[in-house]
C-alpha cells in the first residue's frame, strides 16, 4: 500500500507539471484531479507545498485571464471578504485549509467562464471528460488497493470489514456523482465499453459507502441520462446501454460479494433504526440554533457571523460539543454572517442564470437541472469548502458558455479537423453536443 501511495504522490507532482506546461489555461479543468489525489496519499511534504502549487496555478490563470472579474463580481467580493475575516481569525491554523479551498473555488467560477470563451466547445468537452475519467480511475484504484491491503487510514470512515477507502473521508465522495455524470454523458454521445465499465465499477464502490447524499446524487445523474435518451427517442441506444450495463452489473454481482457488503453496511450503519434518523436531524436543528444565537441571545453578529470556519463548540452555547456545523447555509452564516450568505447566493444564482440563458439544447438544460439538484443535495448535507466537488460542478454548469466556433466546419465529418484555441491545438473529439 505504501508503494501505491508513493506512486500517487509522484503522479500528483508530475501531473501538476504536465497541466501547467501542456494544458496551460485548461489546467483549471484538472484542478479536481489535484485535490482528489492530494487527499488520498500520505504526504511527505508540508501543506505549504500544496498551497504554493495552488498559488502558482491560480496566479497564472489570473494573469492569463485579466478580464475575469467582470464575469462574476460577487465571487471577487467574497474572496476579499473572506480574506478580511481570515486575517481576524483567532484560530488561523484551523481555518486555513477551509479558507484556501473556498478562495480557490470562488476564483475558479469567473476564471472558468473566461477560459471557456477562448476555446471551442469540443475541446472543453474533451478535457472535462478526461478529468472525470482520471478522477474515477483514481477512486477505483484507491478502493481496490485499500481493500486488498486493509488500509483505511488513520480515521476509518465507519470501521467496517470488507471494502475500505483508504484516506478518503465522508465529503471526499461528493465529487464522484458529478464526474460519473460527466462520463455517462460522454458515453451517451460516444459509446466506449471501457468508459461504461469504469462507470459501473465506480457506482458499485459508491454504493458500498452507504453515504446517502452521494448515492442519491449518483442515482439522480443516471436518471437524467436515461431521460435524455428518452427525449432523444433513441430507443436502440437506450436498449443497448441498458443491456450492456445489465450484463456488466450481473457479472459484478455474481462474481463478487458486493451485495453482502451492501447489506452489511446497511445494518451496521443502523439506517433502519429511529436513532439514526434522530441523530441526523441535528443538522436541521442548526438553523434554529443559529437564529437563537444571533437574534435572541445575541452571541455574535448576524451580519458578520462568529468567526471564519470555527464552529465546533462555538454555537448554541456548545450544545453539540465539538460537532461542527454540517449544512452549507449554517456554516456560511456562522463563518461570515448574512453578508457572506447573500454574496454566496448571488454568486451561485448569477452562475446558474448565465448558464441557463446561454444554453441552446435540451441536453444542456438537463445538465443544468442535474447540477441544480446536486447543489441542493450537497447544500443540505455537504461542505461548500470541498473545492474539488464545487469546481467540478460549476465547470459542468458553465458548459453552455463554451460555443462551437464553426458549426459548418463540424457538419463535415469526413476528416478530423484541427481546432486552435489560445495557445492550444488538438483534434476535435466528437463527444458532447
Amino acid at each position: 500500500m505504501n508503494t501505491y501511495l508513493l506512486l500517487l504522490e509522484l503522479f500528483f507532482f508530475a501531473f501538476t507539471g504536465y497541466i501547467l506546461i501542456v494544458k496551460k489555461q485548461l489546467a483549471i479543468i484538472y484542478l479536481p484531479v489535484l485535490f482528489v489525489s492530494r487527499n488520498l496519499y500520505d504526504s511527505f511534504t508540508r501543506a505549504l507545498v500544496w498551497y504554493l502549487i495552488l498559488l502558482i496555478i491560480m496566479t497564472y490563470l489570473i494573469y492569463k485571464n485579466r478580464g475575469y472579474t467582470r464575469n462574476n463580481i460577487y465571487s471577487i467580493i467574497l474572496v476579499v471578504y473572506f480574506t478580511i475575516l481570515f486575517s481576524l481569525s483567532t484560530d488561523a491554523e484551523g481555518a486555513r485549509s477551509g479558507y484556501i479551498s473556498a478562495v480557490v473555488f470562488f476564483l475558479s467560477i469567473p476564471i472558468c467562464q473566461q477560459v471557456y470563451k477562448k476555446y471551442d466547445r469540443s475541446i472543453i468537452d474533451g478535457e472535462l471528460c478526461k478529468m472525470a475519467l482520471i478522477v474515477l480511475l483514481i477512486f477505483i484504484s484507491n478502493t481496490i488497493m485499500s481493500t486488498l491491503y486493509g488500509f483505511s487510514g488513520e480515521r476509518p470512515m465507519y470501521g467496517f470489514a470488507g471494502v475500505v477507502y483508504g484516506n478518503m473521508r465522508h465529503t471526499d465522495f461528493n465529487i464522484i456523482p458529478i464526474v460519473l455524470f460527466i462520463l455517462l454523458y460522454k458515453i451517451l454521445k460516444e459509446y466506449s465499453t471501457f468508459d461504461l465499465l469504469v462507470a459501473i465499477v465506480s457506482f458499485s464502490f459508491l454504493l458500498l459507502t452507504m453515504r446517502r447524499s452521494v448515492i442519491v446524487a449518483a442515482i439522480t445523474g443516471v436518471g437524467i441520462i436515461m431521460l435524455m435518451l428518452i427525449i432523444e427517442k433513441n430507443k436502440s441506444k437506450s436498449m443497448m446501454g441498458l443491456i450492456l450495463a445489465g450484463m456488466i452489473a450481473v457479472f459484478l454481482v455474481s462474481g463478487t460479494n458486493i451485495l453482502d457488503r451492501f447489506w452489511e453496511r446497511y445494518e451496521q450503519r443502523d439506517l433502519h433504526e429511529e436513532k439514526f434518523v434522530s441523530r441526523e436531524e441535528e443538522r436541521f436543528t442548526e438553523y434554529g440554533i443559529l437564529y437563537s444565537d444571533m437574534f435572541v441571545n445575541k452571541r455574535y453578529s448576524p451580519l458578520f457571523g462568529y468567526e471564519l470556519f470555527n464552529s465546533p463548540g462555538n454555537y448554541g452555547d456548545g450544545i453539540n460539543q465539538d460537532r461542527s456545523l454540517h449544512s452549507d447555509i449554517p456554516v456560511i452564516v456562522h463563518a461570515s454572517g448574512l453578508v457572506g450568505l447573500l454574496l454566496y447566493l448571488l454568486m451561485v444564482t448569477r452562475t446558474f442564470l448565465i448558464s441557463y440563458v446561454s444554453s441552446e439544447t435540451t441536453n444542456e438544460k438537463m445538465i443544468i437541472l442535474f447540477c441544480v439538484l446536486v447543489f441542493i443535495i450537497f447544500a443540505i448535507t455537504g461542505r461548500f469548502t470541498k473545492a474539488e466537488t464545487m469546481i467540478a460542478m460549476f465547470m459542468l454548469i458553465l458548459l453552455p458558455n463554451a460555443k462551437y466556433k464553426s458549426d459548418d466546419q463540424y457538419n463535415d465529418k469526413s476528416f478530423p479537423e484541427v481546432i486552435s484555441g489560445d495557445d492550444y491545438e488538438t483534434e476535435k473529439p466528437m463527444i458532447m453536443n
